[in-house]
C-alpha cells in the first residue's frame, strides 16, 4: 500500500515537473507572427536594424519573446571595412524591452574586464562576447559582459563579468555549455558571415 502511494506521488511530480518545463519552453516563431507592440519597440528602439529571427518563451506568470536583430556598425576608420553587428532584444508581449545583448569584438571589452579574461582564461580560445544591458529611464544602461570561450582543458564555458564601475572585471558567473549549445552559436555566426559575403 505505501509503495502505491510513493508511485503515485512519483508520478504526480514527474508531471507537474514536465508541466512546468513546458510552460518554459522556448519556440522559434515567424517575424509575422511577433505581436504589434513588440515589433514596434523594437523598430523604435532600433530603427536601422533589421529583425532575422524569433522566438516566445512561455513562462509560469508572462510571455516573453527574443527578437534577434543585424545592424551595420561603420568602420572607426578607412581602412576598416564595415562590420555587422548582431543584437538580441527580450521583450514583454506589451513591448517592454527586458534585456539587450549585443555582440561586440574583444579589442571593444574594458581594459580591467579584458585583464580578469586573460588572467583567468589565459589559454582559453573566445567564440563570442555580449554587452547585456537593461534599460532604465528609456536609455540602455550596460551591466555585464557574457563572454563564451573554449578553455584549456576543452570544455565550453560562459562567463559573466561585471559591467559595474566598482567591480567591474569580477566574475559573475560561470556556466558550462554543451557542445550541442556551442554549436548552435556557431552555426549562426556562420550565417551571419554569409549574410555579410551577400551584402
Amino acid at each position: 500500500m505505501h509503495t502505491i502511494r510513493l508511485l503515485a506521488v512519483g508520478v504526480c511530480l514527474s508531471t507537474a515537473g514536465m508541466a512546468r518545463a513546458g510552460a518554459e519552453a522556448e519556440e522559434a516563431i515567424s517575424i509575422d507572427r511577433l505581436p504589434k507592440t513588440v515589433a514596434e519597440a523594437v523598430k523604435r528602439h532600433f530603427p536601422e536594424a533589421k529583425i532575422v529571427s524569433a522566438s516566445k518563451e512561455s513562462e509560469v506568470k508572462q510571455t516573453l519573446y527574443e527578437v534577434s536583430l543585424t545592424q551595420a556598425v561603420a568602420s572607426k576608420t578607412s581602412k576598416e571595412a564595415s562590420k555587422t553587428q548582431r543584437i538580441d532584444v527580450l521583450l514583454t508581449t506589451e513591448g517592454e524591452i527586458k534585456e539587450i545583448e549585443k555582440e561586440i569584438a574583444e579589442k571593444d571589452l574594458p581594459i580591467r574586464v579584458e585583464t580578469s579574461l586573460k588572467e583567468k582564461y589565459p589559454d582559453a580560445s573566445l567564440r563570442k562576447i555580449e554587452a547585456i544591458s537593461k534599460m532604465k529611464d528609456e536609455k540602455e544602461v550596460l551591466e555585464s559582459f557574457e563572454v563564451l570561450l573554449i578553455a584549456a582543458d576543452k570544455s565550453t564555458l560562459e562567463v559573466k563579468f561585471s559591467a559595474q564601475e566598482k567591480e567591474e572585471g569580477k566574475v559573475l558567473k560561470v556556466e558550462k555549455k554543451s557542445d550541442k549549445e556551442d554549436d548552435g552559436d556557431a552555426d549562426q555566426d556562420e550565417e551571419d558571415d554569409d549574410e555579410d559575403k551577400k551584402s
